[in-house]
């Protein structure tokens, strides 16, 4: 009984399963994987730390996601230039490393004025 709990939960910590954009539509990657290689593609921007990443539920099945990320980063750039340098990174990480989509991206300043978030996808 142990190991089936102990499996339930191991299962549970990696998140949902996204469909990658593949022909037979079988390959999937779990949340937890597809969120640690993106927090790793923003923090390869200098002076950007990748302190979080989401990638809200969008329709079942659709191979584009949202990506929602909390960046620390250093005064030495404008904030505006250093989050456009790391949603660019994070889009090429998206599309090329995981073969996932971007619904969306948006550029400029965050709409809900949030200076310290920054994030590709509305």
């Amino acid at each position: 009984m142990d190991r089936i709990i102990a499996a339930v939960r191991a299962e549970a910590q990696l998140g949902r399963l996204l469909p990658l954009d593949d022909p037979t539509g079988q390959l999937r990657i779990t949340e937890t994987a597809a969120a640690r290689t993106l927090r790793r593609a923003g923090g390869c921007v200098p002076g950007a730390l990748a302190a979080g990443c989401r990638l809200p539920p969008l329709v079942p099945a659709d191979t584009r996601v949202t990506v929602t990320m909390t960046l620390a980063v250093t005064p030495d750039q404008p904030l505006p230039a250093e989050a456009a340098q790391v949603r660019r990174a994070v889009a090429y990480a998206t599309a090329h490393e995981l073969g996932l989509g971007i619904a969306a991206e948006w550029e400029g300043s965050h709409p809900t004025g949030h200076a310290r978030h920054a994030g590709v996808g509305t």
